[in-house]
């Protein structure tokens, strides 16, 4: 019955649109649907998110929505999933058309969503072969319905992606002439010369290199936050390397590179996402020591789980009463160099059941 009822009614959104089209371009206050892409160049193999969300929400109970991208630069990596709570959420299959197709489908009774944010979240992958140095992503409507039945629109957004050109730092083989992998497949560079220490699983030490650029203390810090397991990498040169968790248990959460920069500090250099067998390709961008963990998005203080204490720790960081380190930054939205006072809100959000997923 709810399946039909949609059904029904997405259609007549659909068939108004289909008849009073035009493109729809977002104003100050105009309902839009809008998403966040990674800063700085995406190396290839990198896989990132994009997280979809709705802005000036006049409220819909079941959305379509439509992204457009580059196969020849991205590859689309299912998996990813809705965040709303009371909303079912059609994943797209995988596709090489550049165009997916989600599904949003509220429950019954009719009830519309009204707040603003993130919808749903997908990830890709940047492919070898690039001629560009960028390559753009849409996310539009083609339909919305309220729970009255009545059609609302949502101006689209458009934004850009840095990704390697060709012979810069892509798929092309790391020198020695000839054998750089046919020519436009999404293979990862060969594995540079990296040396990837012992997995120390949670509460377990880990073993450091002689020399290890990241300090002992440091190290060990981040150990004593993070209930999830880690490793050391030490490499001298570039490349896309595999790292496998020994468990399933961290499936779905980011793998991240951790260094320290020139001002002392740590940084987060590179994010993976870790697969269903706890294998995550990590891209390392150049000779050093690294320090590799899984990390769950939203758990800033490390417990293990994401509790109301995580958004009080971030928002007393923008206040400027504490201070984050990047590997907690980056577990605020599990992105980098990107956090404010909304992803605070997301999680107070998910702790209350609000959405599913931050």
């Amino acid at each position: 019955m709810k399946k039909k009822l949609f059904s029904a009614m997405l259609a007549a959104a659909v068939l108004v649109s289909l008849l009073s089209f035009t493109a729809l371009t977002a104003s100050a206050n105009a309902p839009a649907i809008d998403f966040t892409v990674p800063s700085g160049t995406q190396a290839t193999g990198t896989e990132f998110i994009i997280r979809v969300s709705v802005a000036n929400n006049p409220g819909f109970w079941g959305m379509n929505p439509l992204i457009k991208y580059d196969p020849a630069v991205l590859e689309f990596v299912p998996g990813e999933e809705g965040v709303l709570t009371h909303f079912s959420y059609t994943a797209p299959a995988a596709t090489t058309t550049g165009e997916l197709k989600p599904l949003l489908e509220g429950g019954i009774p009719p009830t519309n969503f009204t707040d603003n944010g993130i919808i749903f979240s997908m990830t890709f992958r940047v492919k070898a072969g690039n001629s560009t140095g960028s390559t753009n992503i849409t996310v539009s409507c083609i339909s919305a319905v309220n729970s009255a039945g009545t059609p609302v629109t949502f101006a689209q957004s458009t934004k850009a992606v840095s990704v390697p050109t060709a012979g810069s730092g892509g798929n092309t083989g790391g020198g020695g002439g000839g054998g750089g992998g046919g020519g436009g497949d999404d293979t990862p560079a060969p594995t540079a010369p990296i040396t990837v220490g012992q997995i120390a699983q949670p509460g377990a030490p880990i073993t450091l290199p002689a020399n290890f650029a990241i300090p002992a203390a440091t190290v060990q810090a981040l150990r004593g936050e993070s209930l999830l397991p880690a490793t050391t990498i030490r490499a001298t040169a570039a490349g896309n390397q595999s790292v496998n968790f020994n468990t399933e248990t961290v499936a779905g959460q980011n793998a991240i590179l951790v260094r320290m920069g020139a001002d002392g500090e740590l940084e987060v250099v590179s994010t993976a996402t870790i697969g269903a067998n706890g294998n995550a390709t990590i891209n390392v961008p150049g000779a050093g020591d690294y320090l590799v963990l899984a990390r769950k998005t939203g758990d800033i203080t490390g417990t293990g789980e994401v509790q109301t204490s995580d958004a009080l720790a971030l928002l007393r960081h923008i206040a400027g009463i504490n201070k984050l380190n990047a590997v907690q930054l980056f577990a605020a939205n599990g992105k980098i160099g990107d956090t404010g006072t909304t992803d605070a809100l997301n999680i107070l959000r998910y702790v209350a059941g609000v959405i599913n997923k931050i």
